[in-house]
């Protein structure tokens, strides 16, 4: 029996100590599973890596939009010339403003295609800048005479001119004040009827072979009324002439508008 039990002893040792190695031996396989969570861990930097090359094509994206400005209007590009405002332009750069050039007249500057295109338009010219023209001597020889150069004109434009035919539209009577071969008769009387307030204009007429100015005042709606402002004329002016007509169409359109 003593001998029994020791036995008995050693073998549950042994049992003992085989249990805990095979525990032992059972722990790897855990240790295996981390070694598959590190490697399945280190693919996740290689993943971040290809979204930062993706982007760098963005800021060719940005620049899309610029390439829809239209042309002429990039930054530092110079406007076109008809949206820069100008001072003391011409009549073609600034409308209803002309600047007078050295050694123009009345009579030069109305005759321009730009402006009236018809030298005998200047009292045109003239009743529209009175205030302007008050240092040059109402003579005879007004309409030829120098205006200071550097002069700002006011003359009427295309617009102007459509809003008062409407306005005179039935208005085809006016009155003849002088009917002359000599162009320098009708100054005088023009300049006093213009600063009366009327509107005048000149047209020419060949009458016989000759080539006649006339003084006309306008417009009225009829004979009546021609006759009435007639009489006025005929006192200011210190005259006992003066008839009374009517304009054709293409006369009318020609100088109503002014």
């Amino acid at each position: 029996m003593k001998v029994f039990v020791p036995l008995i002893s050693i073998g549950l040792a042994i049992l003992i100590l085989g249990t805990g190695c095979s525990k032992e031996e059972e722990a790897p396989p855990p240790a295996k599973k981390q070694k598959v969570v590190q490697k399945i861990i280190k693919p996740p930097p290689e993943t971040i890596k290809n979204p930062v090359t993706a982007k760098k094509p963005e800021p060719v994206a940005k620049k899309v939009p610029e390439a829809k400005i239209p042309a002429g209007k990039e930054a530092g590009s110079k406007p076109p010339e008809s949206d820069i405002p100008e001072k003391g332009a011409t009549s073609g750069k600034e409308p209803g403003i002309y600047l007078v050039k050295k050694g123009e007249s009345l009579a030069s500057i109305s005759g321009q295609a730009a402006v009236y295109g018809n030298p005998l338009s200047w009292p045109i010219l003239f009743r529209y800048n009175m205030n302007k023209l008050s240092g040059v001597e109402l003579k005879e020889d007004l309409p030829d005479r120098m205006i200071p150069e550097g002069v700002r004109l006011k003359i009427v434009t295309p617009e102007e001119v459509k809003d008062n035919l409407k306005e005179r539209a039935d208005k085809f009577w006016v009155i003849n004040i002088i009917s002359t071969t000599n162009g320098k008769e009708v100054v005088p009387s023009a300049i006093k009827l213009i600063k009366g307030g009327y509107s005048v204009y000149i047209t020419s007429a060949i009458v016989k072979g000759k080539s006649y100015q006339r003084l006309r005042v306008g417009f009225f709606k009829n004979q009546a009324e021609a006759a009435a402002a007639g009489k006025k004329v005929m006192s200011l002016l210190k005259t006992t002439e003066f008839w009374p007509t009517t304009l054709t169409k293409n006369e009318h359109e020609a100088v109503a508008g002014y």
